[in-house]
């Protein structure tokens, strides 16, 4: 009987020792799978997710796929981390998620696995450690987390509360450190506009100017470039996208111009400034010089703006001038895009320079459909001109190869006659003329563009590069 009684206690010792080494080989599993460096149960804890534990009352008994999973009733038995008023009692079961991490619902696979059946069901009476989020559209739940879940025991809850605690302080870590940067970054703008108003002849820069108004910024750029909305305009061109006193530019240049949105306040700004173009609804300024033109409103700036403009009204003819060069800005700026859009290049020649061609003429067509004043201003327009000149003399460099003979790139010559070679060398020598006379190409660009070496043996390749004013 003591020999039983022995055995019996040594059986439970050794099933105990058994179990822990079961539920630490277990523990393993869920815990230490890492996402950029730290556990999951970290990462939920410095993202603000709710640790609880939950028994299973029931599950919802319909066929379930990956992407719409399975709701659980829970039964609460504690909340670790969370507003303990919360009712998660109604639970939707995510699945885990098997891919690594950064794959998202592009991937290839993602599709399959979506509409997969759901196999992940959990027993009715498990008890269990949840990561998740309360959602309250349509109807009050708690999202289960896939990966922040497992079965419950003490030591997996001690576990999961001291990953838990870390990323809890990871989080305010952070937090102090931006509202520390912010703040930093805050006094040195507010420092920055400072100098700004100290250097700026403010009633100069209001005669100067040709938009006088108050505005939020709403995108920053890249530090370059703000996009604003301006609620006030004082002065300037109403162009026809001014409408409800909502009135949207963007100014390019001056990189520490932009400090806004302290903390996303939105402060409002007096801007005076420059009209530079006009792109869909959105009109293009630029800065005055010594990149002043961009002042943090106070109420003594608002009051000097306004007694300013309305003592100096815009001049009619000086507003119509500046409508017309912002629609000439806009146009020029849509034609630029054509001829830059899709660069393009074809082992066949003659399919070359007819994607090209058919380019420059579809410009040609959409200036020469608009008002006759626009056409030869757009020409001017430097980065119109710019496009054109590359344009024109890629085909010129086409035009120079065929006359060899040559119909495809990497290809050999074939024999022409000597009648199609020179006009083929004509066309090259007429194109490169025409991608000269936009006044933006080097005379050492043209020497050394490749191809056009085929030409140096004409005379008209002389007279053309006198032609280049450097």
């Amino acid at each position: 009987m003591q020999v039983m009684k022995l055995g019996l206690i040594a059986s439970i010792i050794f099933s105990s020792v058994v179990s822990a080494q079961e539920e630490d080989r277990d523990l393993d599993k869920p815990v230490e799978e890492l996402l950029f460096g730290t556990t999951i149960w970290e990462r939920q804890g410095s993202s603000g997710a709710d640790l609880i534990v939950a028994e299973v009352i029931s599950v919802e008994k319909r066929p379930a796929t990956n992407a719409k999973p399975p709701h659980v009733k829970l039964k609460v038995i504690r909340v670790i981390f969370g507003d303990g008023k919360i009712d998660r009692s109604n639970a939707v079961w995510r699945p885990r998620w098997p891919f690594e991490w950064g794959i998202c619902g592009n991937d290839s696979r993602f599709p399959k696995w979506d509409a997969a059946l759901f196999t992940e069901y959990p027993n009715v009476g498990d008890r269990f450690l949840l990561t998740g989020h309360q959602v309250e559209s349509p109807r009050s739940l708690f999202v289960v987390d896939g990966k922040g879940r497992m079965l419950y025991s003490k030591k997996r809850e001690s576990y999961a509360k001291r990953c838990y605690e870390k990323g809890v302080l990871t989080a305010r870590k952070a937090k102090a450190e931006a509202e520390a940067k912010e703040k930093k970054r805050v006094a040195a703008a507010k420092a920055f506009w400072k100098s700004k108003l100290a250097k700026a002849d403010l009633p100069g820069l209001f005669a100067d100017s040709e938009l006088v108004g108050i505005g939020r910024v709403r995108i920053l750029n890249s530090g370059s470039v703000a996009r604003f909305e301006v609620t006030e305009l004082l002065r300037g061109p109403r162009l026809k996208e001014y409408r409800d006193n909502a009135y949207f530019g963007e100014v390019h240049g001056g990189a520490n111009a932009f400090l806004a949105d302290y903390s996303g306040q939105k402060p409002l700004f007096l801007l005076v400034l420059r009209a530079k173009g006009q792109y869909g609804n959105t009109i293009m300024y630029e800065l005055m010089p010594g990149e002043l033109g961009i002042f943090l409103l106070t109420d003594e700036l608002r009051s000097q703006a306004r007694a300013w403009c309305r003592d100096n009204p815009l001049d009619p003819s000086l507003e119509k001038a500046i409508v017309e060069r912002c629609e000439v800005g806009n146009t020029a700026r849509n034609v630029t895009y054509i001829l830059k859009a899709s660069p393009w290049k074809s082992k066949s020649l003659e399919a070359e320079e007819r994607k090209l061609a058919k380019k420059v003429k579809g410009v040609n067509r959409f200036l020469g459909n608009g008002p006759a004043w626009k056409e030869p201003l757009v020409r001017e327009d430097e980065q119109f001109r710019t496009a054109l000149g590359e344009i024109q003399l890629k085909r010129s460099v086409i035009w120079a190869l065929r006359s060899t003979g040559l119909a495809d790139r990497g290809g050999k010559s074939a024999d022409i006659s000597s009648m199609e070679a020179a006009s083929y060398r004509t066309r090259a020598f007429e194109l490169l003329g025409e991608a000269v006379s936009t006044r933006t190409l080097s005379r050492k660009r043209v020497e050394n563009e490749e191809g056009l070496d085929l030409l140096n043996d004409d005379a008209r390749w002389l007279e053309i590069l006198r032609s280049i004013q450097e």
